[in-house]
C-alpha cells in the first residue's frame, strides 16, 4: 500500500503531529496495513490481539504522548487509510477546516 507519512495538510494538530509516527510504525510492521484492513474489532483500546496491540505498543514507544482514547483515535485513522487508501483519507480530511 502507497501511503505518505506526510500529514502536514491535516486540520487536527494531534494528526499532524500523530500521524507521521504512525505511518512508520505500520510501514515497519510485517503485514501491518493488511492487519489494519482486515480488522473487525469493536474497540482499539480494549482490543487484545497481539498483532495490533505490537502496532500500539510500538506508536506509543515512539510517541510518549497516548492516553487509551487518544491511541484508540489515532488507530481508528490508520484503519480508515488502511481500508479507504491514503487519497480517500486526504480527500475527505483536506476538506474539514
Amino acid at each position: 500500500m502507497q501511503v505518505s507519512d506526510d500529514f502536514s495538510w491535516h486540520p487536527d494538530p494531534f494528526m499532524r503531529d500523530e500521524g507521521p509516527i504512525a505511518i512508520k510504525v505500520i510501514n515497519e510492521t510485517p503485514r501491518g496495513w493488511d492487519m489494519l484492513k482486515n480488522f473487525n474489532g469493536q474497540s482499539f483500546m480494549w482490543h487484545a490481539t497481539p498483532q495490533i496491540m505490537t502496532i500500539m505498543v510500538k506508536i506509543d514507544k515512539e510517541s510518549g504522548n497516548h492516553s487509551g482514547a487518544s491511541l484508540g483515535f489515532l488507530m481508528r485513522h490508520m484503519e480508515t487509510i488502511a481500508k479507504k487508501g491514503w487519497d480517500d483519507y486526504v480527500t475527505r480530511f483536506s476538506k474539514i477546516s
